[in-house]
């Protein structure tokens, strides 16, 4: 068996929203240079000190139109505060624009307190068990 390597951001730089992406995107391509197998992002809402990535697809589209070979992952989409159907069709969409390269996570989210905005929290929340389908 052969080892894959992959890197990981929640996007928790100190500075503006664009300069995080910007720095996320430039790891991802740097990362793609060196040979590693995928880069995987998360999805975080309401939470500066968590992550500031709340719309993962349409970040890892823009990376994927910079990458070529490098696998692109959602390090766990919270699917209790999306919609099932939008969620299908953006990863369809980012599947097909990047190529088949897409790597994805399911949860409910890792505390309760970081989807209070969400009315339909389940009373899970917080024992989440991601699931990783490769493409």
């Amino acid at each position: 068996m052969t080892a894959r390597l992959g890197v990981f951001t929640r996007l928790l730089d100190e500075t503006s929203a664009a300069e995080r992406y910007r720095n996320a995107t430039d790891q991802i391509v740097a990362a793609e240079s060196l040979g590693y197998h995928s880069a995987w992002v998360a999805q975080h809402h309401f939470h500066a000190l968590e992550g500031g990535l709340p719309a993962p697809a349409v970040f890892l589209a823009s990376v994927a139109a910079l990458t070529s070979d490098i696998r692109l992952g959602f390090g766990v989409i919270t699917l209790p505060l999306e919609h099932p159907l939008r969620v299908a069709e953006d990863l369809a969409v980012l599947d097909e624009i990047s190529g088949g390269r897409v790597e994805v996570g399911f949860g409910t989210g890792a505390r309760r307190r970081r989807s209070a905005p969400s009315a339909t929290t389940p009373p899970t929340a917080g024992r989440s068990t991601p699931t990783t389908c490769a493409s």
